[in-house]
């Protein structure tokens, strides 16, 4: 139950940096007004380039680490399926049941 705990503290964790995002992405637009009457402000809006930029980055490559993990999953359940077939030890129903659940949180955040 420790991995379901685990997992359940990654949701949360992407949870909030979608928020934070979301939130920067708000703010850059507000700025992006701003500068318009304000000079000053083309500093600030700079260094919101670069923070936005650096999270899009980070996404990016959550998202392929996502997709790794999606795609080893897939091949986890396929070789089971395989070792079941070949009276090899196969996975217990309950390992498969989690590996698809698994996934289809994967799926669900990759989309």
């Amino acid at each position: 139950m420790n991995v379901v705990k685990e997992n359940n503290n990654v949701f949360n964790i992407e949870a909030q940096i979608d928020a934070k995002l979301k939130l920067l992405k708000d703010n850059y637009k507000k700025i992006m007004e701003e500068v318009k009457d304000n000079e000053y402000l083309v500093d600030v809006l700079k260094d919101y380039e670069k923070y936005m930029g650096t999270l899009l980055e980070d996404d990016k490559r959550e998202k392929e680490a996502f997709e790794l993990l999606d795609r080893h999953i897939s091949n986890l359940l396929e070789e089971s399926k395989t070792n079941t077939k070949q009276n090899k030890t196969p996975m217990t129903k309950q390992d498969v049941d989690f590996l698809k659940k698994e996934r289809s949180e994967i799926n669900k955040i990759i989309k």
